[in-house]
């Protein structure tokens, strides 16, 4: 199998990343204001990504928790297999995080 020589170039990437975030962030910012009025779907929808990333950086971290590494900190000691699951944990983490002190932050 040959590798391709095609790449996306990035002032394309741009512009098209550019109005997808700010759709996405208008969309969030909607839904924190529905929070702030009774609306728990953020709330959920938060929580789910949340648990689901936790599951998934438990299952990354199953080969490390076996070699008894309990304390080790990075994906550096993974596997290839096992450092995309760690970074998809992070990807469901960190925006689950954010939303929940956004709303937070709101209905405060």
């Amino acid at each position: 199998m040959s590798k391709s020589d095609w790449a996306f170039p990035m002032d394309m990437a741009a512009q098209v990343c550019m109005p997808l975030l700010a759709i996405l962030a208008t969309l969030l910012a909607s839904s924190v204001y529905n929070t702030s009025r009774g609306d728990p779907t953020l709330f959920i929808v938060a929580v789910g990504m949340g648990l689901i990333g936790i599951g998934l950086l438990f299952a990354a971290r199953l080969p490390l928790y076996r070699q008894r590494k309990f304390f080790s900190i990075g994906p550096r000691e993974l596997d290839a297999r096992h450092r995309k699951l760690y970074t998809a944990a992070y990807l469901l983490i960190v925006p689950s995080i954010v939303m929940l002190a956004l709303m937070w932050g709101v209905v405060k």
